[in-house]
């Protein structure tokens, strides 16, 4: 229930506050969770709920795997028609490419467009990884990574973001293992 889960969001963010202070609502909710017109409520009041118990937290939104233009101009639109374009402070989105210079066009063209909404809010890089082997499922699947192809592709991805001045984090630092994924 919704009663439940704010309960739940308060209570974690009491235990949590002297240590977390930056809080994600989803993780790629454009893949699987809910359209716009389901989540961007759901950010309203989890955010809300965040900030009664931690007013200086800072509160990241979307995660967006990929870059889902019209998704993300649908959320910004209910945002803006609910007044509450700065119920968050960044724009998370995981842009996964088998070379990571293709992102980044991509990544100028939904700054551009997070920042019409809202000039303040970051768009930051909050996932992204390659596999060391080749995989069957998942993000970069279908490709025979190496060792040696995924430590390149890393440092290609870390040293793109770091010139272009795109806080960032690397996912995969040693393989996952899911029982989907088999030899």
């Amino acid at each position: 229930t919704k009663n439940g889960w704010l309960n739940y969001v308060r209570a974690m963010v009491t235990r949590y506050k002297d240590v977390v202070n930056e809080w994600e609502v989803w993780n790629e909710v454009n893949l699987n969770f809910a359209t716009p017109e389901v989540y961007v409520p759901f950010l309203i009041m989890t955010s809300e709920a965040i900030k009664e118990v931690q007013p200086n937290a800072k509160i990241i939104g979307f995660a967006f795997a990929h870059f889902p233009f019209e998704y993300a101009k649908k959320s910004f639109e209910i945002l803006k028609a609910e007044n509450k374009l700065d119920v968050i402070d960044y724009v998370t989105y995981h842009p996964y490419a088998i070379n990571p210079d293709d992102s980044y066009p991509d990544y100028e063209k939904f700054n551009t467009l997070i920042h019409s909404y809202n000039p303040k809010l970051k768009l930051i890089q909050g996932e992204n990884g390659c596999p060391a082997q080749l995989e069957y499922s998942f993000a970069l699947s279908k490709y025979p990574w190496t060792e040696i192809s995924q430590a390149k592709w890393a440092m290609r991805r870390l040293a793109g973001d770091k010139i272009r001045n795109i806080p960032s984090s690397y996912f995969c630092i040693i393989d996952l293992h899911y029982d989907i994924m088999q030899k």
